[in-house]
């Protein structure tokens, strides 16, 4: 008596799991395909260097372990030293736009996170100075600077200002910054620490 029941209950777990793991990889009618998935986004932005320009972006654990650097994720907040586990959407442009990107990401939920520890050291080399915005003074913060539009400090031995003057002299340079920890007294969790 217990088999029919058996049997049909694993016919219909079956057809859940399909209609289910259907759900998670879908395509429009322009071949666009959408897949949800969890990833890890690093506390450490990712250099973006578009064609154009150089912006931060944020690097991404996927589920397959593949590292890789996405230009912007539309409804996240970037926080220095936090990493997050997320679940997102990617959409994979069949006819990507000449200038934009293959893939968009799209935050769906905030599984996880946890803080870097204070005294974290974050480098960045190769970084282009193409942009007016590489390094600015932080108009809203005295005594800040921004670096790719987030607001960092600088150490006491650090030029900051001459930075700024370089900001768009075509050069590259390397970064190391250090994580100072979230505060509600300051502008910003990092400070800049040594450049060259």
């Amino acid at each position: 008596m217990l088999k029919p029941q058996l049997s049909l209950i694993l016919k219909v777990s079956s057809l859940t799991l399909a209609v289910l793991l259907t759900g998670c990889n879908s395509s429009d009618e322009k071949g666009d395909t959408y897949t949800r998935e969890v990833v890890v986004i690093d506390g450490q932005p990712a250099i973006f260097n578009g064609a154009f320009f150089t912006s931060l972006g944020y690097s991404i654990e996927r589920e397959s372990g593949q590292q890789t650097t996405a230009p912007w994720i539309e409804d996240f907040t970037f926080r220095w030293g936090y990493q997050v586990t997320a679940r997102i959407e990617v959409v994979t442009y069949a006819e990507p736009p000449e200038d934009g990107p293959m893939h968009e990401y799209r935050l769906l939920e905030i599984l996880d996170s946890s803080e870097d520890e204070v005294g974290t050291v974050y480098s960045f080399d190769g970084v282009f100075l193409r942009n007016d915005n590489t390094f600015q003074i932080d108009e809203d913060n005295e005594g800040y600077y921004l670096f790719l539009d987030e607001s960092f400090v600088c150490a006491q031995n650090i030029n900051c200002d001459q930075l700024v003057d370089m900001s768009n002299d075509g050069g590259t340079i390397s970064l190391e910054f250090e994580y100072l920890g979230q505060s509600d007294d300051r502008p910003t969790a990092v400070m800049l620490t040594d450049w060259n």
